[in-house]
């Protein structure tokens, strides 16, 4: 008889993004012989009764499960969070945790407070009350303080561009700025499960571009896991205390790497397909491993 080795919960959102996600959770659950059950935040419901949390399910029957993946991107599973910790069921990566990686001047102050290497940032809490030209060294990226795949990103060598009509609606925002390193035409995403880095892979820019966004249309390449690379990677993830992630790294010029962002959700159609590797049977392992007690 063929036992299952454990019933894991992935809370994913219905976008258009993330479908592409789940059938690589799937089929590695499968080939790992892993009851799988994939749920909406909305799907689960929580009570508390003569001092009891429990999960109840769409049916209101009681549900339980020896780990759950958190696959949402913004910082709204805090009740389903807390009621996993109060069931001892392991849940990761925590909301707090997704909280800071989605906001990338938390992620700075964090790398920064902890002397992980980072280009010099600046925030500008709505940048139309801003007086002054920022305290940093022209070019500048400017990019919101949330937000992924590169989407409205900008490359500034004065602060003057922010005035034109084009860039108006930055202007009633937060900004976030940090200096543009000189590099040499790509960047690095580092998949990091667990405080082991799983693999890299190596994102190079358009002729006469600077975004290395898969998502506008650059490729991307295995790149050797070096120990260096490997250790700043999951250095970063431990300071921000993701158990899961996608770090965003750059060389500069002198080949000294500096982070650039973290990824709560990291994408995983890309880096698989990539370097073969798999990201989701990865995840599962880890949670199975937390649920037997076996991982911290």
């Amino acid at each position: 008889m063929n036992t299952r080795r454990g019933s894991i919960a992935l809370l994913s959102l219905r976008r258009p993004h993330q479908p592409q996600d789940l059938p690589r959770f799937l089929d590695a659950a499968k080939k790992m012989n892993v009851q799988l059950e994939v749920y909406h935040p909305s799907d689960l419901h929580i009570r508390v009764r003569k001092g009891l949390s429990s999960l109840l399910n769409r049916d209101m029957k009681p549900v339980r499960f020896d780990a759950v993946i958190n696959w949402i991107p913004y910082p709204t599973t805090s009740e389903l969070n807390l009621v996993c910790d109060q069931l001892g069921i392991p849940f990761f990566n925590s909301t707090a945790a997704i909280r800071v990686a989605q906001n990338k001047m938390l992620s700075s102050l964090m790398w920064g407070a902890s002397g992980l290497p980072h280009p010099d940032t600046f925030l500008a809490a709505q940048s139309h009350k801003a007086v002054g030209i920022p305290p940093l060294a022209f070019p500048l990226v400017l990019k919101p303080k949330t937000g992924t795949h590169g989407h409205h990103s900008l490359k500034l060598e004065s602060w003057p561009e922010l005035g034109v009509p084009m860039n108006r609606r930055v202007l009633a925002q937060d900004i976030y700025l940090q200096e543009f390193v000189a590099n040499c035409g790509w960047d690095l995403r580092v998949m990091v499960v667990g405080g082991r880095a799983l693999g890299a892979i190596k994102k190079t820019v358009r002729p006469g571009g600077w975004r290395t966004h898969i998502a506008q249309g650059r490729r991307a390449e295995p790149f050797p896991l070096l120990d260096d690379l490997a250790s700043l990677a999951c250095d970063a993830a431990k300071v921000l205390g993701l158990v899961v992630s996608g770090m965003d790294i750059i060389a500069d010029l002198d080949g000294r790497y500096l982070l650039l962002e973290a990824n709560g959700v990291p994408g995983l159609r890309i880096f698989e397909t990539t370097t073969q590797i798999s990201a989701a049977g990865a995840i599962i392992e880890h949670a199975l491993g937390l649920a037997r007690g076996d991982l911290f």
